[in-house]
C-alpha cells in the first residue's frame, strides 16, 4: 500500500492539471452529432465535428433542417484547396474557409442538391465550416474574423481526434 501511495498522489495531480493549453484526448469521444461550442469572433456557433473520411463525405447530406446556430465543422490534418458540393444535401447552406491559424479566408453560398463544385480560391485552408445559409452574413462575420482555437482543440479532443495532427 505504501508503494500504491505516491502513485496515486501523481495521478491525482495529473487528474487535477488546469494548464489551459493541455488538451486531452477523450476516453469515450462523443458521436458525430454531438454538437460543440466554437466561438468565431463575438458569436457562437454549435458544430458537429467530422473528423473520419466517411463523416465528412455524408457531411450534411440528407438533412431536412439545422438548428439555429448549429452547423458542421470539417477539419483537415493538412492546408488545402477546399472542394464541397451538395448533392443529396436538402437545406441551403453558407460554407466558411479557415486557415491553419483560424482565420475566416472566404465565405461561399452553396445551393440545395447543386452538384457543381464549390471550389476555395485560396490553398492555404484547414477548416471548413457549414452553417445555414445567411449565418454568415446575419451575425456580422465576414473574412478575417477569428474562430477561437482553444474551442476548437477541445471539439476535437471531444470527438476523440488528437488537436495536435491538425497542427493546434
Amino acid at each position: 500500500m505504501q508503494r500504491l501511495l505516491p502513485l496515486l498522489f501523481l495521478l491525482f495531480l495529473t487528474a487535477c492539471n488546469t494548464d489551459n493549453n493541455t488538451v486531452s484526448v477523450a476516453t469515450e469521444p462523443k458521436p458525430l452529432e454531438h454538437p460543440f461550442s466554437l466561438r468565431i469572433g463575438d458569436h457562437t456557433a454549435y458544430a458537429e465535428i467530422a473528423v473520419s473520411e466517411r463523416e465528412q463525405r455524408r457531411g450534411l447530406m440528407y438533412r431536412e433542417r439545422l438548428r439555429t446556430d448549429h452547423g458542421m465543422l470539417f477539419p483537415y490534418q493538412q492546408p488545402r484547396q477546399m472542394r464541397f458540393w451538395m448533392a443529396n444535401t436538402m437545406i441551403h447552406l453558407d460554407i466558411g474557409f479557415f486557415d491553419s491559424e483560424g482565420v475566416l479566408r472566404e465565405i461561399h453560398q452553396m445551393v440545395a442538391g447543386d452538384t457543381q463544385t464549390t471550389v476555395s480560391r485560396r490553398d492555404d485552408l484547414q477548416f471548413a465550416l457549414e452553417m445555414d445559409q445567411g449565418w454568415f452574413r446575419d451575425k456580422g462575420i465576414r473574412p478575417g474574423t477569428q474562430m477561437n482555437l482553444d474551442d476548437l482543440r477541445r471539439a476535437l479532443a471531444g470527438r476523440g481526434a488528437d488537436p495536435r495532427r491538425y497542427g493546434l
